[in-house]
């Protein structure tokens, strides 16, 4: 049985950290639908200003700290914190390794082109629209408020240890197959329905794991070895605290490999944009019928 403070600031606050594609959307749906205004979704933070303004969020007007119990959404960094001063946080974050994730961004991501009349671009076009370590990248530059300047010079080991370091103090850290147990955990802490249904989830998949070509399987892997890294040691933790961090792997560096991923990143995402505005949004099958 769970028993939940009734002071405002006795209470806990739940950030819940949304990797994308790692089931996030369910929870926050759920907790939108069952907390409502205890509930503050973050969509996006100030722009390029952010790690020079104490203002980083765009926070609605109805914001009230004392009765906000979770926080989510892609914009959510550690500096939200400093609103809910005296109250325990409570992070959590599910993790997902480079090579489903990135699959399952590309077959969401062209479910959207299918949607807007576009065609269809390569898995191969797709990676190189996409940060390199993905979900490492996020966390630092998005949750721990990292600059791209810092995380360019950054070795690939110091990442690791950041993350890991803050990954040690999480409330729960798990794989995102867990998202329905932790659905279940916060829901009893809060009084709210323990279930809920699976958000953004695909009938039809263009790509799947298997079909990845030897090719992009051995470059995700040689590219992406810092998310694999942070993957193999932490999904496992789950609630209970580890003793001892895991061990720092052998990750060898790539140097220039942000820089030039980067520029090339540029490039692909100017090119898709350019081809999406060339077309507009095409005629749907059943409106051409």
């Amino acid at each position: 049985m769970v028993i939940v403070p009734t002071s405002m600031t006795d209470r806990p606050v739940h950030f819940f950290v949304h990797v994308p594609k790692c089931a996030g959307r369910s929870i926050e749906l759920h907790l939108e639908k069952y907390l409502g205004e205890r509930f503050l979704y973050l969509r996006r933070k100030r722009g390029l200003k952010r790690h020079l303004s104490s203002e980083i969020y765009r926070l609605p007007q109805r914001f009230d700290p004392a009765g906000t119990d979770a926080v989510s959404g892609h914009a959510l960094g550690r500096s939200m914190a400093s609103h809910f001063k005296g109250r325990e946080i409570r992070e959590s974050v599910l993790l997902r390794d480079p090579l489903s994730m990135l699959v399952s961004f590309y077959n969401f991501r062209m479910s959207r082109f299918t949607v807007e009349g576009w065609p269809h671009v390569s898995f191969e076009r797709f990676y190189q629209s996409r940060h390199v370590n993905p979900m490492s990248t996020f966390l630092l530059v998005n949750y721990l408020e990292l600059s791209w300047t810092r995380l360019a010079r950054m070795p690939r080991a110091e990442k690791f240890e950041r993350l890991s370091e803050r990954l040690a103090d999480f409330w729960f850290v798990g794989d995102y197959r867990q998202c329905d147990s932790l659905i279940g955990r916060i829901s009893v802490e809060f009084g709210i329905p323990d279930q809920a249904p699976r958000a953004n989830v695909l009938e039809k998949k263009l790509l799947t794991v298997d079909t990845v070509s030897a090719a992009m399987r051995d470059r995700i892997l040689d590219e992406c070895a810092l998310d694999q890294a942070i993957y193999d040691a932490w999904a496992g933790r789950g609630y209970d605290r580890m003793d001892d961090r895991p061990p720092a792997p052998v990750l060898r560096d790539r140097p220039g490999l942000i820089v030039a991923h980067e520029a090339k990143r540029q490039i692909e995402n100017a090119r898709i944009t350019a081809m999406r505005k060339r077309l507009g949004r095409l005629p749907r099958p059943e409106e051409e019928a």
